[in-house]
């Protein structure tokens, strides 16, 4: 998408000139809007083409690539969680960003279409996945705060979960980077 000269300027742009900075920036916006414009045409060809001819085609790297992606654009638009309660009138409330305001129609409908992305994301995750829980029991039980809250083996599995899961990062990590983000072993 970008050319050797565009992306050698991102990567240096605190040391050039604001007039070729700003030039840069321009032309590298216009092309990074152009190729989200394009991306009906993707989601078109992964409705249309069968899932078995992506195998070799795709990898883990593209799903983290597009996440961190969605997840820059979302910060840049200012995407606000909104807070309240369901079942009692009253006033939602907008809050992030060092701010806390009444939830507009889009802060509102924001959340409900994320919400049915997360919804879809959770299956991925399963309902029933310790990883989350195991990370964080392993660190209440090093904590000295929590730690007395633990008996002996509840530390002592929160530890070796920990570990399992420290373990399973590091070796996903380094095939990862052998095989260039091409699909792991399963």
């Amino acid at each position: 998408m970008l050319s050797d000269l565009e992306r050698n300027r991102l990567t240096t742009r605190e040391t050039d000139i604001p007039k070729t900075r700003a030039i840069n920036d321009m032309r590298v916006k216009k092309k990074l809007v152009a190729w989200l414009e394009d991306s009906y045409d993707a989601l078109l060809i992964l409705q249309k083409i069968p899932r078995e001819s992506f195998k070799d085609g795709l990898s883990d790297i593209d799903v983290y690539r597009l996440l961190t992606i969605v997840e820059s654009i979302m910060t840049i638009k200012q995407f606000t969680p909104v807070a309240g309660k369901s079942l009692e009138l009253g006033e939602w409330m907008a809050e992030g960003y060092n701010t806390t305001r009444p939830a507009n129609s889009v802060d509102i409908a924001r959340s409900v279409l994320i919400d049915e992305h997360i919804t879809t994301l959770k299956w991925f995750f399963g309902d029933k996945n310790p990883v989350s829980d195991a990370v964080a029991y392993a660190k209440w039980t090093e904590n000295p705060k929590w730690k007395d809250r633990f008996s002996e083996s509840e530390r002592a599995i929160a530890k070796a979960n920990g570990e399992r899961v420290l373990s399973s990062i590091d070796e996903y990590m380094r095939t990862f980077v052998k095989t260039g983000g091409e699909e792991p072993p399963a």
